[in-house]
């Protein structure tokens, strides 16, 4: 009889042990489970690949060189007002979480876990901001932007960077803490 070693508790088992007879876990997928799940992961690859060529290919109006790159002139007024709101929104709300990070932390019984989990309650809430803003662009590009990938990624990845920016600032609070 061919034996293995169950990954969950390491006890030698029977290879065929479809259940750990000591810690009663399942015991692995079968390869065809695995291939299947491989397979659609790669046609989504594909898929994704080619709506990014296919929106880069047909740009059609004309860009300007900003400071994340180029960035189309015809719609790009109502990307700027979305992130305007949002990039404000992100940095007013930072100075709010870092004052709620540290009267809950000044509060903390839990020890460095309960700072942890202050800290990832307020980053959560910053992209939370953050995603709602994301959002908006995804809905504006699909209805009224040009509707172009690439675009649209230049304006979340710029958004992207704030939210970024700006958690460093909570978690810079939460590590001098935790000191």
């Amino acid at each position: 009889m061919a034996k293995k070693i169950c990954p969950y508790c390491r006890e030698t088992i029977d290879k065929k042990a479809s259940i750990c007879p000591h810690c009663h876990k399942k015991q692995g997928t079968s390869a065809g489970t695995v291939l299947a799940a491989f397979i659609i992961v790669a046609v989504i690859c594909v898929g994704i690949a080619r709506v990014r060529n296919s929106s880069d290919s047909d740009s059609s109006s004309s860009s300007i060189k900003g400071t994340s790159g180029y960035v189309s002139v015809s719609s790009s007024s109502d990307y700027q007002d979305i992130y305007n709101e949002y990039e404000q929104k992100i940095r007013a709300a930072t100075s709010a979480l870092i004052n709620e990070y540290n009267a809950e932390a000044a509060q903390n019984t839990s020890g460095l876990n309960g700072l942890a989990a202050i800290h990832n309650a307020k980053l959560s809430k910053l992209a939370d901001i953050e995603a709602e803003g994301v959002q908006k662009m995804a809905d504006y590009c699909l209805n009224k932007g040009s509707g172009k990938y690439s675009e649209y990624s230049q304006w979340v990845d710029k958004l992207y960077k704030v939210y970024d920016e700006e958690g460093s600032k909570i978690t810079d609070v939460y590590m001098n803490s935790a000191m």
